[in-house]
């Protein structure tokens, strides 16, 4: 069943809804806990999505990570999103996986690291569609050490 028949029929494995987020219990997780966000209205990529969705969404995704390291006592989290279906997505419905993390969960994440052959073309290539394009990515103020330690403190207490 898809994530929006599951909405429609409001299933029980939605564990929160409201009018822009949905999140939903993966009934076949790769790990215990892990969770499924999803925007309530149908899009299938994230280019789709407006900038009040995205924001709700990753919102969402980090209080729900918070919760995961608080309540299951995780030692991390990963975020995933397959973003078209060359990046594994298998419905079209944009969705990010949330995952939570315990130490020897027998869960790789990892992949072989390409060698950089075209590099500077590449990013010559990106660096021109990006100042000759329509799009402004605003720029944020560097963290400051205060808030970076306190980061690394908050860390650090999650470790069991």
């Amino acid at each position: 069943m898809s994530y929006l028949e599951l909405l429609e029929k409001n299933d029980n494995s939605i564990l929160y809804k409201d009018e822009i987020v949905a999140v939903l219990i993966e009934r076949n997780p790769v790990v215990k806990g892990q969770l499924t966000i999803i925007p309530v209205a149908p899009k299938k990529i994230l280019e789709e999505l407006s900038d009040e969705e995205i924001t709700r969404l990753f919102i969402t995704a980090n209080k729900l990570s918070i919760v995961l390291f608080e309540k299951l006592k995780c030692q991390g989290t990963n975020f995933i999103i397959r973003n078209g279906v060359s990046a594994g997505q298998v419905e079209p419905q944009f969705s990010i996986s949330l995952i939570p993390r315990f130490e020897k969960d027998g869960l790789s994440l990892e992949w072989k690291a390409g060698e950089g052959k075209d590099l500077d073309a590449d990013g010559k290539l990106l660096s021109d569609a990006l100042s000759s394009s329509k799009v402004e990515l605003e720029k944020e103020e560097p963290v400051g050490k205060e808030e970076s330690n306190d980061y690394l403190v908050k860390s650090l207490k999650r470790v069991p």
